[in-house]
Order: structure tokens, then sequence, then C-alpha cells
């Protein structure tokens, strides 16, 4: 049977500031009795050279001589610097233990660290080949081909239950807000009705701004606006619509004001129930105005807090603020009734203005009588007044500039109560007078 021995090897051995004072020969083991390092000899490197590399935690600058946490750290340790709650790696002296300059840390100098497909880079930051899985991302730049992101669950504090991008702060307690609170915006989407969200987060309080639905397409709580065009099958808002350019197949639809700076533009029938309210729509060979059965259609020249221009009243009746123009032919199927203004003048001479058409003239100066007077042009073809004496001193009917037409060259009315019309025909024959005249 075999004789074993037991044999103890005892190392060289001492304090880490003494192994710093010797040169271990090549291939001598050297052991530190309070750092529990192990170092070999190269027979040049005062000290010798680290067996392995260790971790250590705690304050780089609050370090102190013999505090185990850090002091003992040698070239290539990587430490966990509590009071910048980053990781570093010693690259200088060991004598510089307590010097942040001393160390080079992890995401801010040139330090690379690879772990399955997984790089820390100071220039690519973190770069994953595969899947990151993360409770909580915090960085200012985050690219992909492609993200998914997963909340984590009903506690999540983004959006529960459902894939949510947060952008926006996270409150550290100095704004006033609870540490953890979120303000800014929530991207989600909403499997149970398969709808996409963005959401306003403040202080945790979520409210839908926009939904985007497969079905019933964009919804919007708030304006839309838009310096481009606005192109929908089907536009609806609760509030302002704006845009340079609205485009809407079916007709666009808003509880407020809808605004297009360079034109409104329908090309089919608006199919939604409506009460109250106003639709311009499009059907073959029509673009229409329509509006709820009680309303009434009013057309304003400066907005709607000025005078209206044009009414259309719920029977049909349109009512006019000012003088009717018609460049050609005015056809009627029923009858068609002029002005019923009376112009009583007492004074000595008067210009008929256009506002005298379909209307009368009556003077009531019993002294010299009255002269009316007529310009050559400035009056739609058609235009007529009717002149009547209501005093005993006659009316005179003259052009400026130019004779009236009449028969038999008569411009005055005969006595008190005669009356004549004065028509003007334009370049067929100026200005006629006829009725109750005489010289």
């Amino acid at each position: 049977m075999a004789n074993v021995s037991v044999i103890k090897l005892k190392v060289r051995r001492g304090l880490d500031t003494e192994r710093q004072l010797i040169t271990l020969d090549m291939g001598e083991i050297g052991w530190t009795t309070d750092g529990k390092r192990l170092f070999v000899g190269d027979g040049t490197t005062p000290g010798g050279i680290s067996a392995g590399m260790k971790f250590y935690s705690g304050s780089v600058p609050g370090a102190v001589l013999n505090d185990k946490n850090i002091s003992n750290v040698q070239i290539g340790d990587l430490v966990y610097d509590t009071s910048t709650t980053r990781y570093c790696v010693l690259t200088g002296s060991t004598s510089l233990f307590n010097q942040p300059s001393a160390y080079a840390t992890l995401g801010t100098y040139n330090v690379s660290l690879s772990v399955v497909n997984t790089t820390v880079n100071s220039s690519t930051g973190l770069n994953v080949t595969g899947l990151l899985s993360a409770t909580y991302i915090n960085t200012p730049n985050l690219t992909a081909a492609s993200v998914r992101l997963y909340s984590g669950g009903p506690n999540s504090v983004l959006q529960s239950g459902y894939p949510t991008v947060f952008i926006g702060e996270v409150d550290d307690g100095t704004g006033g807000s609870a540490v953890g609170t979120l303000s800014g915006f929530n991207i989600t989407y909403d499997e149970s009705v398969n709808k996409l969200i963005l959401s306003s987060n403040v202080n945790n309080q979520l409210s839908a701004l926009i939904t985007i639905d497969r079905i019933s397409g964009l919804t919007v709580q708030g304006s839309i606006s838009s310096t481009g065009t606005i192109y929908s099958t089907n536009l609806s808002a609760s509030n302002t619509v704006t845009g340079r350019y609205l485009s809407a197949t079916n007709g666009v639809y808003s509880n407020n004001a809808v605004n297009a700076t360079n034109g409104f533009y329908s090309t089919s029938s608006f199919s939604g129930p409506y009460t109250d309210g106003i639709v311009v729509d499009y059907v073959t060979g029509q673009g229409r105005i329509s509006v709820g059965a009680n309303d009434a259609i009013t057309f304003f020249n400066g907005g709607p807090a000025a005078t209206a221009t044009v009414t259309i009243s719920t029977n049909g009746f349109t009512t006019f603020s000012d003088s009717v123009s018609v460049n050609k032919n005015l056809y009627a199927s029923g009858n068609v009734f002029g002005g019923t203004n009376i112009n009583i003048l007492n004074g000595t001479s008067y210009t008929i203005q256009l506002s005298d058409n379909g209307g009368t003239i009556a003077s009531t100066n019993n002294t010299t009588g009255l002269t009316a007077l007529v310009n050559s042009t400035g009056y739609p073809v058609g235009f007529q007044t009717a002149v009547i004496q209501l005093s005993t001193a006659r009316v005179a009917v003259s052009g400026t500039g130019f004779n009236v037409n009449q028969a038999n060259s008569f411009y005055k009315t005969t006595k008190q109560y005669s009356a004549a019309t004065l028509l003007y025909t334009g370049s067929i024959g100026g200005w006629v007078l006829f009725g109750d005249v005489s010289v």
C-alpha cells in the first residue's frame, strides 16, 4: 500500500502595502491578508499581477485607506460607485482608489462589455441583437428596427395591460408631484377594442386625445388643424376643423366651426343624421346647401356679427337687405313685387338714388316745388320710380347735363296730385318720362 504524505504549502503573505514594496519572482505567489487577493510575480512588476478580477461597491470619493469596500481595488476590477450610481473600472494607479479620475465609467469612457449578443459601448450605447426585455427603459434616444413594448400589468404606471410607449418626464419629487408620477403622452394599443390611442398623461391621469380605429377611423378630442390638405371619407370633429384645404368624400361634420383657408371640396352626398346645422355636399349635377327643417339660410358680408345680406326663410321666401341687380332676364313663375318705399321730400332739388328703384318720390314743397335730377349712367336697365306732386308747387324732372326723353317735351307735373313715371331704358332710349305732365 502506497504511503501518502500531506504537505502544507504556505506562500508569501502580508499586507497589501507590504506587497507593493517587493518584486515577486517569476511564478512566485503572494497573498494579501487584508484584501484577500492572490498575486503572481513576473520578476519585474512591483507587487506582482492580480490573479483575478473582483467586484466592489461603495463611494469612490468617500473611500479611505483600509476601507475594504474600495481601498483594495486593483486595476481591472469592477466598482459600483454609490455616489454616482454608475459602474466603473479602475484603470489608473491603485494608490488613487478614491479618485474618480482613476476610473473609467461604463457608458462614458471607451469601455466595451459584450455578453450574449449585447454590447455596451461609449459610442453606440446599448446594442442588443435579440430581444430586450425590461420593466422600465429610460433613454434620451431609442433606435430599433422594431420596437415592441409591453406594460407590466394592472400595476403598470404606463397603461394597464396594453403595449404602451410613454414620451415625457418621470417626476423626481422636485416638481411638486409624487416621485414616479408621469407627465407627457402615452401611445397605447388597446387590443380589447382594436384601437391605437394617444393620451395626455398628467400625474398618472390619462385623457384620450386621438383614437385610431380600423373601422371608424380617426377620432380627435379637440381641434383639427392642418397647414396642408385634410382628406377623409367622412370627417367628424367635436370642436373646430381648420385646414388650408378640406376634402371629404361623404361630407364634413363638426359641432363647432369649419375653416378652410383655400376652399372646401365635397364629392358626395351627406348621409348622416342631423336636426340643426348646415350641410354642404354634392350629388350628380348639384352642389347643395341644406339646413334643419326649422332653420333659415342666411348669408353675411363681414362675418356672422355683420348685417345679413340675404336670408332664405323656412317657407322659401328670400329677403335681400339691399338692391338686387340682374344683368340678364329675371323669370318668375309667380308674382314679383317691387319696393314700396315712398321718399317724401320738402327740398328744392334731389338726385334720384338707386334705392329709389321701384319706389315713389313725393314732393311736399309748396313754395318753389322740387327738381328731380337723374344722371346719364349708373342705373340698371329697367330702373323706374314714380314722381308725385303732393303740394301746390310743381315737380320738374331733369337730366344732369342732358335732356330726359318725353313725347311732348313736357317735364313738369300738371297740378297737385299729378303723378308721372321715370324709366331708364339704357342705350335703347335712355331716360323716358311719361304720365300726367305738361309744359
